[in-house]
């Protein structure tokens, strides 16, 4: 049989490694012949150590993916030396978003090409495919994109959308070693064991420390719980911090431990896979627990934003502050505000949504929270993840759930994936057909344009639908996919028929 060979470049951090993985996973579910070549920075290949999805490595050091950065282009033609990437593939798959991954993904023969390349002569990265072009659109566009970073990867891989669950594992070897180091530490199997990851790789998307400490001691108090504290060797003086933060009876009696510097990759997803529930940042780890099947809890601040790096799986919960200037799109700024978002999810919210998953409460029973959102995640009927508000009460929560939610099931049509509609089931019937009405009239005056060869002077119209999309177009142009751009409009105007229809169905029903 022969093979269907596959080229990912991924040459960014851990986290994106592990985002990557059930497009790994779905591709050898849908391809049984595939041949998969994976490009990566060394040190983040150990993630995929005991998983076989990958059938060879170019892996490159951690000082030689800075360089590609610059882009060097001493460095990029050592790395096309390699025998390789000078072969032949079926689909290379470009989910490094730089100009040197862009050039690298030109150079190689393929048949197929996803993500984006840098063409000769061409002042632009071209990307060919509409999911990449989603994604680079999204980018300027955050708070419009409700597609998971690992649905869109799955997209450019061009295969169907299926969930992935509990994807990534470890050797026996090292489940026998972390075995025996939770006796030793007597770890109980009888009490809950909660982690927390106090670091992230920027300090202005952490968490408190001091409300790190006030969970901790609410989780004890009432929970009984056990917290394990887990980072990496240059987090070493957050144990400090926190155990100056929190009464020093509970470290005395056994209710903290600290793996803080003292675990290897493998160990880390061994640690997570025993715990009942991770409290994190946006950073690796709490991908890392998503994927053997722990339930957590994201606490994104800042420039971290949920509607793409949010963890993949069901059941997840984030919060984030409820603030105009959120997600921060300025980190160059310095931050002059003080990054007051960092106050405003309190530890007695996170506390709460703890106590749900402990318990196992599956009630919709509300939180009450002024400065934040919390958002719950869930598979749709098309194999794609959502993360929605666990509480739609508040006026302006319903008015940005409305929009994001109509956009999703326009965006449907372009990406070509069935729709879920049980997504606008909360919305009002008489919004969604004002809105779809409305909508259709828009997109049938540029069709119209189109046809006739007009020049759509005023997109004012089409802007307040969707900025993303506007993007989504320009970057069609600049692609050289303009004559994408009707059949785009052509499966929007049916998007948003099949919207009508099914308010008129559901409701009429209801």
């Amino acid at each position: 049989m022969i093979p269907y060979k596959v080229l990912i470049l991924q040459l960014t951090r851990m986290g994106d490694i592990i985002q990557t993985m059930p497009l790994l996973v779905r591709l050898h579910e849908e391809i049984p012949r595939v041949h998969v070549t994976f490009v990566c920075v060394d040190r983040f290949a150990e993630i995929m150590k005991a998983v076989p999805l990958v059938n060879r490595y170019v892996k490159i050091q951690p000082q030689e993916a800075v360089k590609l950065k610059l882009p060097d282009m001493d460095q990029i033609l050592n790395l096309l030396a390699h025998p390789f990437l000078r072969e032949s593939y079926d689909l290379v798959i470009n989910l490094t978003h730089d100009l040197s991954s862009a050039i690298i993904a030109n150079r190689i023969n393929a048949k197929e090409k996803t993500g984006a390349i840098a063409e000769n002569g061409s002042a632009y990265l071209v990307i060919k495919d509409t999911w990449g072009r989603y994604l680079f659109a999204s980018v300027s566009n955050r708070e419009e994109n409700s597609f998971n970073l690992v649905d869109i990867h799955i997209g450019m891989g061009k295969i169907r959308h299926s969930p992935v669950r509990r994807y990534l594992k470890t050797d026996e070897k090292t489940e026998e070693r972390i075995e025996k180091l939770f006796a030793w530490l007597s770890i109980s199997r009888d009490r809950p064991l909660i982690a927390f990851h106090m670091g992230a790789n920027r300090l202005h998307r952490t968490w408190k420390l001091e409300y790190f400490s006030q969970l901790a001691e609410l989780l004890i108090r009432h929970h009984n719980a056990q917290i394990l504290l887990t980072g990496s060797t240059q987090e070493k003086t957050l144990f400090e911090e926190f155990s100056a933060k929190i009464p020093r009876i509970f470290i005395e009696k056994g209710h903290i431990f600290s793996l803080i510097g003292s675990t290897k990759m493998q160990d880390l997803i061994a640690v997570l896979k025993r715990c009942k529930l991770l409290v994190s940042n946006d950073t690796g780890p709490i991908h890392i627990a998503a994927s053997v099947g722990t339930s957590t809890i994201g606490i994104y601040l800042s420039t971290a934003y949920p509607g793409e790096t949010a963890p993949y799986g069901e059941g997840h919960y984030v919060v984030c502050p409820k603030m105009e200037c959120y997600p921060c799109m300025d980190e160059a700024s310095g931050f002059p505000c003080g990054i007051t978002c960092r106050d405003a999810i309190t530890p007695s919210t996170v506390f709460k949504i703890a106590t749900k998953v402990l318990t196992g409460d599956s009630t919709t029973e509300e939180i009450h929270q002024e400065e934040a959102t919390i958002l719950k995640s869930r598979f749709l009927s098309n194999g794609t993840l959502i993360y929605e508000p666990y509480d739609i009460s508040e006026n302006k929560l319903k008015q940005s759930l409305f929009r994001k939610n109509l956009l999703r099931i326009l965006w449907d049509g372009p990406l070509g994936i069935p729709s879920d509609f049980s997504i606008l089931s909360s919305l009002p019937e008489d919004e969604i057909k004002r809105w779809s009405l409305k909508t259709k009239a828009i997109f049938e005056e540029v069709r119209d344009a189109i046809v006739f060869k007009k020049h759509i002077v005023n997109t004012s119209d089409l802007l307040r639908v969707s900025s993303l999309l506007i993007d989504f177009f320009n970057l069609s142009i600049h692609s050289g996919c303009a004559e994408d751009i009707p059949l785009t409009v052509v499966k929007i105007i049916q998007q948003l028929t099949e919207i009508q229809k099914w308010a008129i169905k559901n409701y009429r029903s209801a």
